[in-house]
């Protein structure tokens, strides 16, 4: 009889540790599908964020750039007046310190993206000449620029303002 008792204890423990490992096998899978829920979560919030911080950067780059625009488009008549003073000044030390700032000033825009778009001599295209005049010059092509009435400016390889130009036509266009 005494072997019947010592059986039972251990099959009792035996059941008792089977039962302790299936319950802690199950808080194991538990905690593993728990885990990985959260690490998906956080992979996936991580690249939202990652997203709405190149969004915001460049929502705040286009501000900026719509912002320099307008300013660098309010330059452009001061631009303008500034070229015509340099041609009308007589004394040559004025003449001379007034190019300087002149060139300084597009120095500094041009290190900002702005540059004047060729036209005297260049064959006339419509995306960056705006043609306000036409004449005929038989040493010239057809659709050549006889003349730059007013610079154009480009900032960052988009036209701000077309170069006002005359154009070359043939003869019979011209009458």
């Amino acid at each position: 009889m005494t072997a019947k008792k010592d059986l039972a204890p251990k099959e009792c423990a035996e059941c008792v540790e089977q039962s302790v490992n299936d319950e802690n096998n199950l808080e194991l899978e538990k905690v593993k599908t728990e885990l990985e829920t959260l690490q998906a979560n956080y992979i996936r919030l991580a690249a939202d964020f990652d997203n709405y911080r190149k969004r915001t950067q460049r929502q705040t780059q286009e501000v900026v750039a719509r912002a320099n625009e307008e300013l660098f488009c309010q330059l452009l008549p001061v631009l303008d007046n500034f070229s015509i003073a340099l041609e009308s000044l007589t004394d040559e030390s004025v003449l001379k310190g007034m190019t300087m700032i002149y060139d300084q000033l597009m120095g500094v825009l041009e290190a900002e993206g702005v540059k004047v778009i060729e036209a005297t001599g260049c064959t006339f295209d419509p995306m960056v000449h705006e043609a306000v005049g036409f004449d005929h010059c038989p040493d010239l092509p057809e659709n050549a620029i006889i003349e730059e009435l007013r610079k154009g400016y480009t900032l960052g390889g988009k036209v701000i303002r077309p170069a006002a130009v005359k154009v070359n036509i043939k003869k019979e266009d011209a009458d």
